[in-house]
């Protein structure tokens, strides 16, 4: 996320949602806290503030402190080309200047100072119910369904995968005499047997957790009438996002940069 917001230049910072999470368990009631960080690095503690205020129309302040300190690596740097702690050369590649300001500023704008829009979204604590339909498949390319072996039908199963690429279920629910799988722990079923198609809508009943659904069948029209029955069985299913937010919206907040003469 730092990388995308200022292009990298600082290693290890905290994650936006660890700090988020620990503030919203101090401040979650109080919308008006002021929140202070002595030592802000990369300023992650008033993105996170930032993010929180969003969330609840909170109006939380934060007071971050730090120096400007540079890495060894460009003092050595900057001292070999002459240049010293005061000089704007040197200040520039400093923490505050290169790091903590400008992740702020960005962040807030939802863009950068050469006009380029932060790319992106941030997830937030806020979920919304949205309905979804269930999936259908139709394996038809099997010659002869009622004749698969429990090898065959293992086989099938270890082809069944989802959008993360993970297996959907595992081979050791098919059994010899199985005609179809459901599973309570699973949200992929499988209908071997066409001709066992009431008891799988059976064993289907109140199963609202399954998304994906195949169907063994080289018969489109008997795929369409199989997958009709589901669909008045279980109806569309109502699924928990979590809402996101653009990093281009950036927050409505005011920063203030003070330099201090100690």
């Amino acid at each position: 996320m730092l990388k995308t917001i200022i292009g990298g230049g600082f290693s290890y910072p905290k994650s936006l949602y660890a700090v988020h999470d620990a503030l919203l368990f101090a401040v979650s009631g109080k919308k008006n806290a002021l929140i202070v960080d002595f030592f802000a690095g990369s300023g992650t503690t008033l993105h996170a503030v930032n993010l929180l205020n969003v969330e609840d129309n909170g109006n939380r302040r934060c007071i971050l402190v730090t120096n400007n300190e540079v890495s060894d690596a460009e003092s050595k740097a900057l001292r070999e080309q002459g240049y010293q702690p005061g000089d704007p050369e040197w200040e520039k590649h400093g923490i505050c200047r290169s790091v903590t300001w400008p992740r702020i500023k960005y962040s807030i704008l939802g863009k950068r100072d050469d006009g380029t829009i932060l790319s992106g979204e941030y997830y937030t604590n806020q979920t919304v119910s949205k309905e979804v339909e269930r999936s259908f498949y139709q394996l038809g390319f099997i010659d002869n369904p009622t004749e698969l072996t429990t090898n065959a039908k293992k086989q099938l199963v270890s082809l069944l995968r989802g959008k993360d690429g993970k297996s959907q279920l595992p081979q050791s629910l098919v059994k010899a005499d199985s005609k179809f799988i459901v599973s309570d722990k699973h949200s992929a079923t499988i209908l071997f047997d066409v001709n066992a198609v009431n008891e799988w809508l059976e064993a289907l009943e109140d199963q609202d957790h399954i998304t994906d659904f195949y169907i063994v069948v080289k018969s489109a029209a008997t795929f369409k009438e199989i997958k009709a029955q589901v669909s008045n069985l279980l109806g569309p299913m109502n699924v928990t996002l979590q809402v996101k937010r653009p990093m281009s919206d950036g927050f409505p907040a005011n920063v203030e940069y003070f330099k201090l003469g100690f």
